[in-house]
């Protein structure tokens, strides 16, 4: 197993403007730059401590081999993306719409039984995702 980061923030921060003389591989669209390194990248320690100074999005991650996978006892998935909010977004209406709120408590989020699917504003554009979430 690996453990990765995953910083993101504009593609004119100060932070990926520093980035820039380590040559990494960042991806990117729309004006945000996406950079993923694990911690056996050489360059870890300075990315770390760019990471540190400037405080992009930051989000930590595991990468297991193919063979750790297989060994698994439990295996847990998330998607890598989001796609849009589910309807009606106004006023968090979609709890109405989607969940049974009789027993729903609105200040810990428990208690909501759903009965019926989520709607989408329109069809997702996710075509390379086997999966996805809504924000």
């Amino acid at each position: 197993m690996k453990i990765g980061h995953r910083y993101a923030n504009r593609s004119d921060s100060d932070f990926f403007k520093a980035l820039a003389s380590l040559q990494l591989e960042i991806e990117g669209s729309d004006g945000m730059s996406i950079l993923r390194i694990t911690e056996d990248h050489e360059l870890w320690p300075a990315v770390r401590e760019l990471g540190e100074r400037y405080c992009p999005i930051h989000q930590t991650f595991n990468e297991f081999t193919k063979a750790e996978i297989r060994r698994a006892e439990w295996l847990m998935l998330g998607s890598t993306g989001h796609f849009g909010y589910p309807q009606p977004e106004d006023g968090f209406g979609y709890l109405e719409a989607t969940y049974d709120t009789t027993h729903y408590c609105r200040r810990c989020g428990i208690g909501a039984v759903q009965k019926a699917p989520f709607r989408f504003r329109a069809e997702p554009k996710a075509a390379h995702s086997q999966f996805m979430q809504l924000n």
